[in-house]
C-alpha cells in the first residue's frame, strides 16, 4: 500500500520540501491520528446511541472548531457567496459530512474497527478515478501503478 502511494505522489514528495508542506503534513499526521481516536471513541462509548444524535453533535464541535481555525488562518480573506459556493458547502455540510459520518457510525457498530478502517483506503482510489472520469484530470502511468499497488495492500 505504501509503495502506491509513493507511486502516486511521485519521489518528489520526499525531495522537495518547504515550511508549508511540513506544516501541511504535521496537520494530516494530526488528522489521522484524530480520526483512529474517535472511531474507538465513538465504538466503546456510543455504540448504542442513535447515529444522528452522535453524528449531529459531531458537526456541531467540528463546525466550531473549523469557525476558530478559519478566523486565526484566513482572517482578512474576503468571503464570496455565490450560489456555487452555497451548493458546495450544502453538498460538503450536508452529504460529505452529516451523512457519510452517519453511515459511518453505522458501520462501526456492525463491523470491526480494524476492518471497517481497512475499507477507507479506497478512498483515495475512488478519488483518482473520479478526477479522471469528471475532472479530466491526467492518469499518469505512476498513478495507475500506485492504484493497483494501494488495492493489493489492501
Amino acid at each position: 500500500g505504501i509503495s502506491g502511494l509513493v507511486s502516486i505522489i511521485g519521489f518528489e514528495f520526499f525531495t522537495i520540501q518547504n515550511k508549508s508542506v511540513i506544516f501541511g503534513e504535521c496537520l494530516l499526521l494530526l488528522a489521522a491520528i484524530s480520526w483512529a481516536g474517535a472511531n474507538i471513541i465513538v465504538k466503546k462509548y456510543f455504540s448504542n446511541h442513535n447515529k444522528m444524535i452522535v453524528s449531529t453533535w459531531q458537526m456541531i464541535f467540528g463546525t466550531i472548531g473549523v469557525v476558530v481555525a478559519a478566523i486565526l488562518m484566513e482572517w482578512g480573506q474576503p468571503i464570496q457567496f455565490t450560489p456555487m459556493s452555497i451548493f458546495i458547502l450544502i453538498y460538503t455540510g450536508v452529504i460529505a459530512s452529516s451523512f457519510c459520518f452517519t453511515c459511518w457510525y453505522v458501520v462501526l457498530t456492525k463491523l470491526d474497527t480494524t476492518v471497517a478502517s481497512i475499507s477507507l483506503l479506497f478512498v483515495p482510489l475512488v478519488a483518482i478515478f473520479l478526477d479522471w472520469l469528471l475532472l479530466g484530470e491526467k492518469m499518469t502511468i505512476n498513478i495507475a501503478i500506485g492504484a493497483l499497488l494501494v488495492t493489493i495492500g489492501v
